[in-house]
Order: C-alpha cells, then structure tokens, then sequence
C-alpha cells in the first residue's frame, strides 16, 4: 500500500541523513583531533626550545659564577698576603721600638 512505502521511504531517508551526518562528524571529530594533536606539537616543541635555552643560560651563569668565585679567592689569597706582610711590619717597628726605648733607659 501506499502510505506504507512513504513511511518506509521517509524511514529510508532518515536513516541515509543519518548515515550522511555521522560521517560529517566523524570527519569534524578526525579534524578537530588532527589540529589538537599539532597544538600539543607545537607547545611540547615550544617547551622543549624554552628547556634548551634555560640550561644553557644556567651554564653560563655557573660559569659566571664560578669565575667571580675564582678571583673572589684570588684576591683574598692576595688581601691575606698582605695582612700577613703588614703584621710582620707592625711586629717589626714594634721590635725596635721597644728596642729603642728599652735602650735609652739603660
């Protein structure tokens, strides 16, 4: 009968729309994971450059470091030095003034 070929018609048609708008989706969903994925890419690769570039500004800081530690002690090789040379002075003109003193009283 002919209502019942139009609602199996309508029925077929439905269900191709159907067939139609889940490949449509499915399309949108491997798209929309596709430029999700390139995202991550691209922040991981970001990230990884930004990693790169921190180390490498750490190292060059330690070396900074390391060469101002380096001269700190050298120059406190150099202040003690002449700390030591200065007592042996003060003990020295202490010595012979004393030396002197000692002597004009006798």
């Amino acid at each position: 009968d002919v209502e019942t070929e139009k609602i199996d018609l309508e029925i077929e048609n439905c269900i191709e729309d159907n067939s139609v708008e889940l490949q449509v989706y499915e399309q949108k969903k491997f798209f929309l994971n596709y430029c999700h994925n390139n995202k991550l890419s691209e922040k991981e690769s970001s990230r990884n450059s930004q990693i790169v570039l921190a180390k490498e500004e750490h190292r060059k800081h330690l070396q900074n470091l390391e060469h101002a530690n380096a001269v700190r002690r050298l120059n406190q090789r150099e202040v003690n030095q002449n700390n030591t040379l200065e007592i042996h002075k003060l003990k020295h003109q202490y010595q012979t003034w004393y030396c002197n003193i000692k002597g004009s009283l006798d």
